[in-house]
């Protein structure tokens, strides 16, 4: 009892989302020190984010349980550990990563959501954005944001998400540094959410292309091109060429 009244009177503890989710990620991985596990989910926390994911991590005992006498949880229970972390550390990514708070100046109600199967070997926050629709498009664009390979997606609303449709990647080899490929990862969302924009789907006999634009004061303008090879699934087109389009979410500049 006076374990537990002791536990209750002490000064909860401030630590970041980034470092709590380090630490459950360094527990599922077999990496972290003999008395971390044991620290974290017998402490308070500041922030109210991190209690709810400790008491996620605590229900993960009970409802995987391991399939030994020893460990925390089974096979199931580590998948779900490592997908709390990631949720916690994309609830920390808010005005402290630059370009969501971009991103949240132009569209306040955008919601960053955690990747449930980021890419392999990935170290770090894997997280996307999946913008609002405007009324009458044909599409709707996400922003795949963290760690891994940044990019704008857009998904045809009358097509199953496993389409094969309009994408544009930001290699990092293809800019001089970080802070270039972010500064036009940043200034192409602009254009997209301020302006009417167009996908074109053109089918050939080996490849089905994919091109974007925006539309200008000076008419339309290309964003980026694509192409991928027929055998992968796409929307099906009447004829050999389907133009789609989409209203801006945003007021022109």
């Amino acid at each position: 009892m006076k374990l537990f009244e002791r536990y209750l009177s002490r000064k909860p503890i401030l630590k970041t989302e980034d470092e709590v989710a380090t630490l459950i990620e360094d527990f599922v991985n077999g990496t972290g020190g003999d008395w971390d596990w044991g620290s974290f989910i017998s402490t308070r926390f500041e922030s109210e984010i991190i209690n709810g994911a400790q008491n996620e991590c605590l229900k993960v005992a009970q409802e995987f349980p391991p399939t030994g006498r020893i460990g925390w949880c089974n096979e199931q229970g580590l998948e779900r550990l490592r997908a709390i972390a990631s949720e916690l550390r994309a609830s920390g990514k808010g005005p402290n990563d630059p370009e969501v708070a971009f991103i949240k100046h132009l569209l306040p109600s955008v919601v960053v959501e955690p990747d449930t199967k980021p890419e392999l070997g990935l170290k770090g926050p894997s997280y996307h954005i999946c913008l609002p629709c405007p009324s009458g498009a044909d599409y709707r664009f996400t922003l795949w944001l963290g760690s891994g390979e940044k990019q704008i997606s857009a998904r045809l609303l009358t097509a199953g998400e496993g389409l094969d449709f309009w994408y544009m990647p930001f290699e990092g080899a293809a800019f001089r540094s970080a802070e270039q490929l972010g500064k036009a990862f940043l200034e192409t969302v602009e254009l997209l959410v301020r302006h009417n924009t167009r996908v074109e789907q053109k089918r050939g006999v080996f490849f089905n292309h994919f091109k974007c634009e925006y539309e200008s004061e000076n008419g339309w303008k290309p964003v980026y091109g694509h192409s991928s090879a027929r055998w992968i699934r796409a929307p099906r087109i009447l004829g050999r060429r389907q133009v789609y389009q989409s209203p801006p979410l945003v007021g022109c500049i």
